[in-house]
């Protein structure tokens, strides 16, 4: 069987590539210099005019489903985007990259579901025998919550991708 790109992935693989070519690449020269002052938790002035431009461009939060007249959470969120399907997404991260910020992803595929569960359960706790019952909901979010610390891939294998990550820094 051969595997093709529908016309929609390959259109959005058109933008993507496009908007790299013109915006992306040439930054990345000033990027590395903002790099260099530093403060690697600085906001690189770059980064924000390109995020931007991504935005502008409709290139931003493509997996996201497109709004549909629902009011917004908050401002310094947006969950609105053109609804790209995992299989239409996958060759615009790909094409767009994920390698600098390789360890951090995996920082926060560990980091982000410890906290949510120790949130619902401080709010278990402070619902005692309330907080496992059905009716506050809590003992459904904390499962829920809790196979995601699977889902993604277990802890461990995370842990391991970092720790593989910190110690190459320090070969020969």
């Amino acid at each position: 069987m051969i595997f093709e790109h529908g016309d929609t992935a390959k259109a959005w693989q058109r933008r993507v590539r496009d908007f790299m070519d013109q915006h992306v690449y040439p930054a990345e020269a000033r990027f590395h210099a903002d790099l260099a002052t530093g403060n690697p938790w600085a906001l690189s002035p770059v980064v924000e005019e390109t995020k931007a431009k991504a935005k502008a461009a409709g290139l931003w939060n493509l997996f996201m489903p497109p709004n549909h007249g629902h009011a917004h959470v908050d401002d310094r969120f947006e969950f609105e985007g053109p609804g790209l399907s995992n299989l239409e997404y996958a060759p615009l991260a790909e094409m767009a990259g994920n390698k600098v910020a390789q360890a951090e992803i995996a920082m926060i595929k560990v980091a982000a579901p410890r906290i949510a569960l120790k949130v619902i359960d401080d709010a278990i706790q402070a619902h005692g025998g309330g907080g496992v019952s059905e009716d506050f909901g809590l003992a459904e979010l904390w499962a829920n919550n809790r196979m995601l610390r699977i889902a993604d891939g277990p802890d461990e294998v995370h842990n391991r991708s970092i720790a593989r990550i910190e110690f190459g820094k320090y070969r020969d």
